[in-house]
């Protein structure tokens, strides 16, 4: 249930990112951005894509189209998905996460919280060793 919550609260600040967004290459811009807050460098998604730096220039301006095969790889890059919401938000749509996904991200998260449980248990096993190192 909170992975829901947490999920609903991405999807609403892209829907209202994206509603803000009048073209194409201001959601361009604006996912850049989005991924400049994670320290993801603009010469990344260049390089990553595989489009020399004054294409890309161009691209970023309105003054080139962006290939719309290479959306998904870009939002891989961006770790966001601001550029196929505001797509589909154009045409009257909002998205959410599918089951199937939703599942994996719990399940990645529950391994996450095993593997910290562990770490936490042999570190409080560390600090009894020592508490006991010091009583002697």
């Amino acid at each position: 249930m909170e992975i829901h919550c947490l999920i609903s609260a991405e999807n609403a600040k892209m829907i209202e990112l994206v509603k803000v967004l009048d073209s194409f290459h201001d959601c361009l811009r604006a996912a850049i951005r989005e991924a400049a807050t994670l320290k993801i460098q603009e010469k990344q998604f260049y390089l990553e894509l595989g489009i020399d730096q004054g294409n890309w220039s161009r691209m970023i301006t309105g003054k080139a189209n962006f290939p719309p095969e290479l959306i998904p790889k870009f939002c891989q890059i961006a770790q966001n998905n601001l550029l196929i919401h505001w797509l589909a938000y154009q045409r009257g749509f909002e998205l959410r996460i599918i089951p199937k996904e939703l599942e994996e991200r719990l399940s990645e998260k529950e391994a996450q919280l095993e593997e910290k449980d562990r770490e936490i248990t042999y570190l409080k096993s560390l600090i009894s060793v020592k508490k006991e190192e010091v009583k002697e």
